[in-house]
Formats: C-alpha cells, sequence, structure tokens
C-alpha cells in the first residue's frame, strides 16, 4: 500500500484521500513480490489498524469508499490485544468485483472522509492508528500476508 495521496478531490463536505495496493516484482513488495509469500494471492479483504474512537463515533468520518472506481462498504470492529484496544477499517468481498490476481495496476482505495471539523477521524493521519497505517490483505482462505504499513508522509 502506497502512502495517502490527496486531497484528490474535495467538496463542501468531504476530501478523499487515496491509497494503492500492488504487487511488487522481485523478492520484496507489498504483496511479497514474485517470490514471496504472497505473490499472486487474490485478494478479498483489507483490513487496516485505525484509531478505536473512529470505530465508536457517530456518525463515521468515511462517508464513502470505493476500489478501483466501484463502491465498496466497510466494516469497523475492535480487537483487544496484550491488553490494548486497536480499532480495525475492513474491506472485504473484493473478489466478488476483482476475482483476478490483483486487477492489472493493483487496487486504489479511496477513502471520502468528512470534513467536519469535530472529528479526528477525516484525515489519515487522524484516522490510522500510530505514525503510520499498518494494514493486513487475506484471501479467500483467510490466510493473510505479513502486516505492512504506509507512511502517513
Amino acid at each position: 500500500m502506497t502512502s495517502p495521496v490527496g486531497p484528490v478531490n474535495t467538496t463542501s463536505v468531504d476530501d478523499s484521500f487515496c491509497f494503492r495496493v500492488a504487487a511488487m516484482g522481485g523478492s520484496t513488495g507489498e504483496l511479497g513480490g514474485v517470490a514471496g509469500p504472497c505473490s499472486n494471492m487474490t485478494v478479498n479483504t483489507i483490513e487496516m489498524n485505525i484509531n478505536p474512537s473512529c470505530v465508536l463515533e457517530k456518525p463515521k468520518a468515511i462517508r464513502k469508499a470505493t476500489i478501483n472506481g466501484v463502491r465498496v462498504f466497510p466494516y469497523y470492529s475492535q480487537k483487544v490485544w496484550n491488553g490494548d484496544t486497536y480499532g480495525i477499517l475492513g474491506f472485504s468481498r473484493l473478489t466478488d468485483h476483482f476475482p483476478v490476481v490483483p486487477p492489472s495496476g493493483g487496487l486504489y482505495l479511496c477513502l471520502a472522509m468528512s470534513r467536519s471539523s469535530s472529528s479526528s477521524c477525516g484525515i489519515p493521519r487522524g484516522l490510522c492508528f500510530g505514525p503510520s497505517c499498518v494494514y493486513s490483505l487475506f484471501n479467500n482462505e483467510v490466510t493473510c500476508c505479513p502486516a505492512s504499513e504506509a507512511a502517513l508522509g
């Protein structure tokens, strides 16, 4: 996943930020590269660690999400690990729209995020938990690549 780009589109109520998830050549890369554990993996789910307060806020800061221009609907959950609570933002059933191993050019995830001044979750730095956006990719068998991260710039 690349660092977030944006805002790529601005309206009176939201800003869109986009990330690209793509297989990279060689022995390393975002999906493991040619020889990596995730080479040629069909991505069915993307999960990102987010600020736990973003899971609980109403209304949600993410107003709309698309992958390669197709509308997708996020799910939110919380997980406790080593006594700490983490927020999860996920997109599943991606193979319903993208059944091939990753589409040429990868997956381009865009989030239209509320410009409301009352929410810190409306920008990547406020949404993502910590100094970067940590994410995992899962295939149909619900196995995943090692967690990776995208710098927040």
